[in-house]
C-alpha cells in the first residue's frame, strides 16, 4: 500500500514537472523569436519584385492652365502607364535596409489633352521607356513578426503582426529616349535635334543618360514564411529637361528642315500654325527652370531568402531536457 501511494506520487511529481517545462518552454521560445531584437535576421534578405503604373510632370500636356512646378494637380489621368521593378532587400539592422533595384518606367505626354491655348497650339506629344539602376536605403518604422510559434488561436501577449512601414531613398541612373509619332511610326527625337541641336554647331544634344533621387514609400505583410505582398509610391527627382524632349526655345524650322530632313522640322513645330508667331525662332518652347519628374506605383511582391525558421534551443535548454528525461 505505501508502495503504491509513494509511486503514485512519484507519477505525480514528474508530470507536474513536466507540464511546468513545457509551459517554461513555451513561453521562453515565445520571448527568444518574436519579442528579441533579432527578429528582423528571419527577413534579412530577400527578392523584391514589382508592377504598376506611372506617370510623369513635364512641360507637354497637363491641365487647362499655365503650368506650375511640381503640382500633382497637373497630372493627366488618362496618361497612366506602365512599370516594373526587380531587385534585392538586404536588412542590415532592424529598422535599416539596402535595396538595389532595376526599373523599367513608361511614361507620357500630349499637348492635344489640354485646352490651355499655348499648350494646345504647341501640339507635341511623347512617349519614352525609362530603364533606371537604383541603389538606396530604406527605414523601416514597424517591426516585422509573423505571429506564435504554434500557430494558438486566442493567445495573449504576443499578437500576429505581419506588416513593415519603411520610407527610402538613394541614387538612381536612368537612360530614356524620347519618341514622337510621325505617320504612324515611334522615331526618336534626340537624334532629330528638335530644338536646333543639330542645324546650330553652338547648340550641343542632350545626353540620354541621367540621374535621380528616388523618394520611397510603402509596407508590406507576410503572406507566409516565404512570401510578402506590399505596396511602394516613388517619386522620381530628376536632373533633366528632356524626358520630353522639349527644355528651351524654338529654333529656325526651315535649318532644322536643311540639316535633319521633313521628319526633324514636322516634329519639332507640329503646331497648326493659327499663331504662327507663338512658334518662331526665339519664342518659349519649354520652361528650362524646372527639371521634370516621374513616379509610379506598384503592387510589390517578395521572397525571403533567410528562411523563418526558428532558432534551435540553447545547450541550457538541451541539457534541461536531457535531465528531465533522466528523471523518469
Amino acid at each position: 500500500m505505501i508502495f503504491g501511494v509513494n509511486l503514485q506520487c512519484s507519477f505525480m511529481r514528474n508530470l507536474t514537472l513536466f507540464i511546468l517545462l513545457i509551459c517554461g518552454e513555451f513561453i521562453v521560445a515565445q520571448s527568444t523569436n518574436f519579442n528579441s531584437s533579432n527578429d528582423w535576421m528571419r527577413t534579412q534578405k530577400e527578392l523584391v519584385f514589382g508592377f504598376g503604373t506611372s506617370n510623369v510632370l513635364s512641360d507637354l500636356g497637363g491641365l487647362d492652365q499655365i503650368g506650375t512646378d511640381y503640382s500633382f494637380a497637373d497630372l493627366e489621368t488618362s496618361q497612366f502607364s506602365l512599370s516594373a521593378q526587380a531587385g534585392y532587400r538586404f536588412r542590415f539592422h532592424k529598422n535599416w535596409a539596402y535595396k538595389g533595384a532595376l526599373s523599367w518606367v513608361r511614361v507620357k505626354g500630349s499637348d492635344q489633352l489640354t485646352q490651355e491655348p499655348f499648350r494646345n497650339n504647341r501640339n507635341l506629344h511623347f512617349r519614352t521607356d525609362i530603364y533606371e539602376l537604383y541603389n538606396g536605403v530604406e527605414w523601416g518604422f514597424s517591426r516585422d513578426r509573423v505571429g506564435h510559434r504554434y500557430g494558438l488561436k486566442g493567445m495573449r501577449g504576443f499578437k500576429n503582426r505581419s506588416s513593415y512601414w519603411y520610407v527610402g531613398t538613394g541614387l538612381g541612373v536612368f537612360w530614356f529616349n524620347p519618341k514622337a509619332q510621325y505617320n504612324g511610326t515611334w522615331t526618336a527625337l534626340q537624334p532629330l535635334g528638335t530644338e536646333g541641336q543639330v542645324a546650330a554647331d553652338s547648340l550641343k544634344k542632350y545626353s540620354r543618360i541621367s540621374v535621380s533621387i528616388p523618394l520611397n514609400a510603402g509596407f508590406r505583410f507576410a503572406l507566409g514564411k516565404k512570401i510578402t505582398i506590399g505596396l511602394e509610391v516613388s517619386f522620381r527627382k530628376i536632373f533633366t529637361d528632356y524626358l520630353d524632349d522639349v527644355s528651351g526655345d524654338y529654333y529656325d524650322n526651315y535649318l532644322i528642315r536643311q540639316a535633319g530632313g521633313d521628319v526633324a522640322a514636322e516634329l519639332a513645330d507640329p503646331s497648326s500654325g493659327n499663331f504662327y508667331e507663338w512658334t518662331i525662332q526665339g519664342e518659349q518652347r519649354g520652361d528650362p527652370t524646372t527639371k521634370d519628374a516621374y513616379m509610379s506605383g506598384m503592387l510589390t511582391f517578395g521572397y525571403n531568402l533567410s528562411g523563418f525558421g526558428y532558432r534551435s534551443r540553447t545547450p541550457f535548454q538541451k541539457n534541461r531536457r536531457k535531465r528531465f528525461r533522466a528523471s523518469f
